[in-house]
């Protein structure tokens, strides 16, 4: 009787796991797919902003802002008090250090990376924590890109 419980509840979490393993591999395939076509920014920058906005009714969340010579920022959010949150994305390894500059030169009250998952592309990770060791704030693109984990990141910019 025992076995056959224990069995039962194994067969319950098989089948969990494999959903959840076919929901990671459509996220995995998605983000590719955006990725791919050049369209990842965009998407994640239209979802933050759209994040931002029921977090925080009274700021403002700007994609794309020449907020640095020479770069522009992925997107920064300007509360009414002066205050900015700047968000920098990270989706290519070619691509971090640039990235990071702009965080670096901004002077915005909180900096904040937005990594893209290291199960979807450890390299970027790998580069940014082997380029900033002493990291800035940083969340996982799933948490801005998946409704499950979007409470996350309005946290971060209370901070």
């Amino acid at each position: 009787m025992r076995v056959s419980k224990l069995l039962r509840c194994c067969g319950i979490a098989w089948k969990a796991l494999r959903r959840h393993n076919g929901y990671v591999d459509q996220y995995k395939e998605n983000i590719f797919t955006l990725r791919s076509a050049k369209q990842l920014h965009g998407a994640v920058e239209i979802r933050l902003a759209s994040l931002l906005a029921r977090a925080f009714p009274g700021s403002a969340a700007v994609p794309e802002v020449v907020g640095t010579l020479g770069g522009r920022n992925d997107l920064i959010q300007y509360f009414f008090d002066s205050r900015r949150v700047v968000f920098e994305v990270f989706c290519s390894k070619s691509q971090v250090p640039q990235d990071l500059r702009l965080l670096e030169q901004s002077e915005a009250a909180v900096k904040i990376a937005i990594l893209i998952d290291a199960d979807v592309d450890h390299e970027v990770s790998s580069e940014y924590f082997h380029k900033k060791p002493d990291a800035f704030p940083f969340v996982w693109l799933r948490w801005v890109m998946v409704p499950r984990w979007e409470s996350i990141v309005p946290g971060a910019c209370r901070r």
